[in-house]
């Protein structure tokens, strides 16, 4: 009996044990708010947990959060509730490679048509064209291959096409010997025509008229020139245009022409018909970037104007900031930006970790309180080398970039339907309600309210809010 007895007492301190262990486990039990598939585990049993620490990653395509960081000052101004802008970015490489140059590549251009050509010019003296051809006899698979070598006497610092409204098919090419020469991109067996004897020093940039009729040079002697491509004489020579290097030169639509310079003043200048200055129209100073070319929109109305992280889409007529493209990254934007040819997009080089990024521009945008900010949309990743330069191609959905190891990159562009693609719409959900030691940023939690086709899980977005 005292065995029976003893028995008995052993299962029921056995059972109070059993049910005071899954007290604990439950206290210690992991319960999400939403359903789906455990992604990661990110603490076992037995370890220390912080609070507010994440444990596990669940997805559920049907409930996308998403999480971000906000600076402690602005964190302050945030409310559960509030509304939330999702504009999805996603990072890509690029589509093709195109090795040919030995040195530092300095500019690109891209030729009109469906199956445009390549030009890249660069520190070994030489214009390399590209363009796509079949594998092989047996392979009728296109490729870039390099069509022609344009070997020059000194450095090619620049590069022009002729567009698609012209009827002669040019290249130009500027050099650090102050020489430009013209191509026939329909006889590049023929030699160049030179046109010489009035620049001192490198040329910064080139570009054509429209028509293809006119070229303008400019460089770092502060002058620019322009040409007739006919006959190749010289139209007109202003010297002093700016009071440092001039880097930038663009014909609008409307018969003006654009310069910028290292002088941080971007000046609009009349033409005649024949493409003698007229007068001086405008001059946009207290520029405080550092993106020595600045594209025009192709009705000719807007220029980008760099304001150190800024970007400003600037009314050439008004003068007045019409959108504004922000840099979440603390990097500057440099070196280029350039409307698309068809206007919706802005390519802006300058992100951190050498990337370009692609941006809506901010004139098109659908949703009115989003109308005047520009979205990002992609962000070109090469990591190895800074870009020094970019073109669209004309006609055909690509953007070409070149670096400083050497290469020329093409890369993809979105489709027009994901470029006028409304924002999601999302709700702010939580804040971190305290700070890890010596950080400056809070941890904040939007929920998706409306998804959209650009939004994936795992992927990166900006969270754009506006406080009340």
């Amino acid at each position: 009996r005292e065995e029976e007895v003893s028995e008995e007492q052993n299962v029921k301190v056995a059972k109070a044990e059993l049910i005071q262990s899954r007290r604990l486990l439950q206290m210690h039990e992991l319960r999400a708010t939403i359903s789906g598939k455990v992604k990661e585990v990110l603490k076992n049993p037995g370890e220390a947990v912080k609070e507010q620490e994440l444990l596990v990653r669940l997805q559920n395509v049907e409930a996308l959060r998403v999480e971000g960081f906000v600076d402690l000052q602005e964190a302050r101004k945030l409310r559960k509730g509030m509304p939330v802008i999702v504009e999805p970015v996603q990072p890509e490489a690029p589509v093709e490679l195109l090795r040919g140059h030995i040195q530092d590549v300095n500019a690109v251009a891209v030729t009109p048509g469906k199956e445009p050509w390549i030009i890249s010019g660069g520190e070994d003296r030489c214009a390399r064209v590209w363009g796509r051809k079949p594998l092989s006899t047996l392979d009728a698979r296109l490729v870039w291959k390099e069509l022609w070598t344009l070997r020059h006497p000194a450095s090619v610092r620049a590069v022009a096409c002729t567009g698609v409204a012209a009827k002669k098919s040019l290249a130009a090419t500027g050099t650090a010997d102050g020489v430009v020469r013209l191509w026939d991109l329909k006889d590049l067996e023929k030699k160049p025509r030179e046109l010489t004897k009035q620049h001192n020093g490198t040329i910064n940039a080139l570009a054509f008229s429209a028509d293809g009729e006119l070229c303008v040079s400019a460089g770092d002697d502060k002058s620019f020139c322009i040409w007739n491509t006919g006959s190749g004489e010289l139209v007109e020579r202003v010297p002093d245009a700016h009071r440092g290097a001039v880097t930038s030169v663009q014909f609008t639509a409307d018969g003006k022409l654009l310069t910028a310079g290292r002088d941080n003043t971007l000046i609009v200048w009349n033409l005649e018909k024949n493409g003698k200055v007229k007068s001086r129209a405008t001059e946009f100073d207290r520029r405080s970037g550092h993106v020595d070319q600045l594209g025009v929109s192709v009705d000719g109305k807007f220029v980008l104007f760099d304001q150190g992280r800024q970007l400003q889409v600037l009314s050439i007529e008004a003068g007045k900031i019409e959108g504004v493209l922000r840099n979440t990254a603390s990097s500057n934007f440099t070196t280029a930006a350039w409307f698309s040819p068809d206007g919706q997009a802005i390519v802006t080089i300058g992100a951190a970790d050498n990337r370009l990024q692609l941006w809506r521009n901010p004139l098109n945008a659908r949703d009115r309180q989003t109308r005047g900010r520009a979205a990002e949309l992609r962000q070109y990743v090469w990591p190895d080398s800074p870009t020094t330069c970019a073109a669209f191609a004309p006609e055909a959905p690509f953007l070409v970039t070149a670096t400083r190891d050497r290469q020329v990159l093409i890369w993809a562009l979105p489709s027009a339907e994901e470029i006028v693609e409304r924002p999601a719409n999302a709700e702010l959900i939580h804040i971190d309600d305290f700070l890890e030691a010596n950080a400056r940023q809070i941890r904040i939690v939007a929920e998706i309210r409306r998804k959209t086709e650009s939004l994936k899980p795992g992927g990166t977005a900006t969270l754009v809010i506006y406080p009340k």
